[in-house]
């Protein structure tokens, strides 16, 4: 059987224990974010999404303004070669072009 000693020192060792344990609870919440970190991240978060969203829009918008450039220098490529034959038919000169000079942006 225990005596009052005994269970005098298994209460000191429970105690410490306790100690040691609320200890180990209260860091834990101490290293855990509070609202307010929450917010800031949100906040950040939302800055990068507007950014990431611009840069997506304007991304978009060049790579349009691109593609209408190349089809407009095609047509125009397409005009300038009918009329080159059509001056060297009317003058009477045969142009030879090497095939890769003759219509570069139809293969794109």
């Amino acid at each position: 059987m225990l005596e009052k000693q005994d269970l005098q020192k298994i209460g000191q060792v429970m105690d410490q224990k306790l100690e040691e344990l609320a200890g180990i609870v209260k860091a834990g919440f101490d290293r855990t974010a509070t609202k307010e970190d929450i917010e800031i991240v949100k906040n950040d978060l939302n800055d990068v999404q507007k950014t990431v969203s611009g840069i997506d829009f304007k991304l978009k918008r060049h790579l349009e303004i691109s593609d209408d450039r190349h089809f407009d220098h095609k047509r125009l490529h397409k005009v300038y070669e009918k009329w080159f034959d059509q001056i060297a038919q009317k003058v009477g000169v045969e142009l030879e072009m090497p095939e890769p000079y003759r219509s570069p942006l139809e293969s794109q």
